[in-house]
C-alpha cells in the first residue's frame, strides 16, 4: 500500500513517522511519502494518481484542504460539515473526501474550559468551529468574511476575566521567531493545533502561567482516523498512544 501527504509546505511534517508506526503496529505493510505540492496544479496530479490506483490512501494539508473538498466526487458527512477535506480515497475512480480534524480535535479539546477564542480562518478552523459546536467560541482573523467572525483587532479585549482556550489554528509557530497576535494572560489555556517545539513565543508562555497544549495529540489522532479511513482497520488506543509517545520522543519531549 502506498500513501501520502500533500501540501505546501510539508517537508516538517512528522506523518510519515506517524503511520509507519500505524502501519508496522497494525501489521499492514506500505509506505507514506510527502508530497510538496507547490501550486493547485500539483494537488491535482497527485489525486489523479490516488484515483488511478498508484495510492490507496492521500492527507491533505495546507493550504489544500479546501480546494481538495471541491475536486471529490462523494464527500463525508465531516467533510460536509466542514467545506474542508484532509483525507481521501478512491474506488473504481471515485474520489472520496473526509474530514478527520474535526472528531480529532473534539476528543483533544473535550477537557479545556471555555470560552475559546480560535484564532485563523483556513481549512482546520472549519473543522475546529464544527467540533465546538454547543459550546462558547469566537473565531478571529484578519479579513472577516463569515459575519461570526471578528477582526483579530478585537482579540485582546476578548480576553475576559473568564480563563478560557486561545486556540492557535493558524500556521504560525512553524517558524521559531514567529509571534502571535495575543498573550493569553495568567491562567488562560493556549491549544496550539501545530507542533513545531522550537516556537520560542509559545514556550515562553508556561512561565507567564499560561497552560500549553501542544499539537501532536492532534497529529497522531487524525492520523489514526484518517489511517482507518483507508484501510478499515481502526489502530488500538495502545497504538494511538505508542504513536504519540514516539513523536514526543522525536520532538525531544
Amino acid at each position: 500500500m502506498k500513501f501520502g501527504l500533500v501540501g505546501f509546505p510539508v517537508a516538517h511534517s512528522l506523518s510519515p513517522e506517524v503511520h509507519g508506526l500505524l502501519m508496522r503496529e497494525t501489521g499492514l505493510p506500505g509506505d507514506y511519502i510527502l508530497l510538496p505540492a507547490a501550486g493547485p496544479g500539483e494537488l491535482v496530479s497527485v489525486l489523479d494518481a490516488l484515483r488511478n490506483g498508484t495510492f490507496q490512501g492521500i492527507n491533505i494539508t495546507v493550504p489544500y484542504k479546501k480546494k481538495a473538498f471541491g475536486l471529490c466526487d462523494e464527500r463525508s458527512p465531516d467533510a460536509l460539515r466542514t467545506g474542508a477535506v484532509n483525507a481521501a480515497r478512491a474506488s473504481d475512480g471515485i474520489l472520496a473526501g473526509h474530514n478527520t480534524d474535526l472528531e480529532a480535535f473534539a476528543r483533544e479539546a473535550a477537557d479545556l474550559p471555555e470560552p475559546f477564542l480560535v484564532v485563523g480562518a483556513g481549512g482546520v478552523s472549519s473543522a475546529v468551529e464544527e467540533a465546538l459546536s454547543g459550546r462558547e467560541f469566537t473565531v478571529y482573523c484578519r479579513t472577516p468574511r463569515n459575519p461570526s467572525h471578528r477582526s483579530l483587532d478585537l482579540l485582546s479585549p476578548g480576553m475576559t476575566e473568564r480563563r478560557g482556550t486561545v486556540v492557535n489554528a493558524t500556521p504560525l509557530g512553524w517558524r521559531d521567531d514567529d509571534a502571535f497576535p495575543v498573550v493569553p494572560d495568567r491562567g488562560w489555556t493556549f491549544m496550539d493545533l501545530n507542533y513545531n517545539p522550537g516556537w520560542r513565543w509559545r514556550n515562553g508562555l508556561r512561565e507567564k502561567g499560561v497552560r500549553v497544549v501542544t499539537g501532536e495529540g492532534m497529529l497522531v489522532r487524525q492520523a489514526v482516523l484518517s489511517f482507518a479511513y483507508w484501510t478499515g482497520v481502526e489502530p488500538s488506543r495502545e497504538t494511538f498512544r505508542a504513536a504519540l509517545a514516539h513523536v514526543r520522543r522525536l520532538m525531544g519531549g
